[in-house]
């Protein structure tokens, strides 16, 4: 550290070795969050209102594998409740969430390639509980590259995704901006045995992918960085 230029620098000031907010983690804290793995909409909701009494703040909503890959489950039977639950409309979403209150606490989505179909079902039902969009806070993790590693192939055209996750970006500017919609989750290559070198290298591959297709699309850098989070397993 003692030989890299800025190390003496404050928080929030460039080259932001110290943190890119001058307020660090005093402001907003650390977040308490559960994967909740549960098939079923009535099981999710149970144990997420539970946690919430118990101190929960961050909300984990896992698709299943069908999700992930926007199948739909009236039409297939593959991977229909398998390590996540089964959402597919406004009826199922409102019961996911029944009793939750967004406002109070923030999401993390996973959703593998279906973040838009996901995030237009969660958008309609805030409209209809009458919750701004701007109130939406956390994180949906849109990593299809993640995605491709995890399944082996994705359900629709590479490019077609990149779009969406450019109009996403788009989107969350104005209409959510405490919302980040873009993800470099590297949990799949932990779990395959990735040691630290390559997950940092699998981090900062995806990373410039992203950043250098979105900027391909018209998103500019501060867009992009802003939305990107990246996750690790420790």
């Amino acid at each position: 550290v003692d030989g890299l230029s800025g190390h003496s620098n404050p928080a929030g000031q460039f080259p932001f070795i110290r943190g890119t907010q001058a307020s660090g983690q005093t402001v907003d804290g650390w977040e308490i969050t559960q994967h909740f793995r549960y098939p079923t909409i009535s099981q999710f909701n149970e144990a997420a209102i539970l946690d919430v009494k118990g101190g929960l703040s961050r909300l984990s909503i896992v698709l299943d594998s069908a999700g992930k890959s926007g199948l739909d489950p009236v039409a297939t039977t593959s991977g229909i409740g398998r390590d996540g639950v089964s959402i597919f409309s406004g009826v199922e979403i409102a019961g996911l969430l029944n009793g939750i209150d967004l406002e109070n606490l923030s999401i993390q989505v996973e959703a593998g390639t279906a973040a838009v179909p996901f995030l237009s079902l969660l958008l309609a039902h805030l409209q209809k509980g009458g919750i701004p969009f701007d109130k939406l806070k956390g994180t949906v993790i849109f990593d299809p590259l993640s995605q491709l590693a995890v399944s082996g192939q994705l359900n629709r055209n590479t490019d077609a995704i990149i779009r969406e996750m450019a109009s996403l970006t788009n989107w969350s500017k104005n209409s959510a901006p405490s919302l980040k919609v873009l993800g470099v989750d590297l949990r799949p290559y932990h779990e395959s045995g990735a040691n630290t070198v390559q997950e940092l290298s699998f981090a900062l591959a995806t990373g410039a992918e992203y950043i250098r297709s979105l900027g391909e699309l018209g998103c500019d850098i501060d867009q992009i960085a802003t939305n990107l989070e990246f996750i690790f397993s420790i």
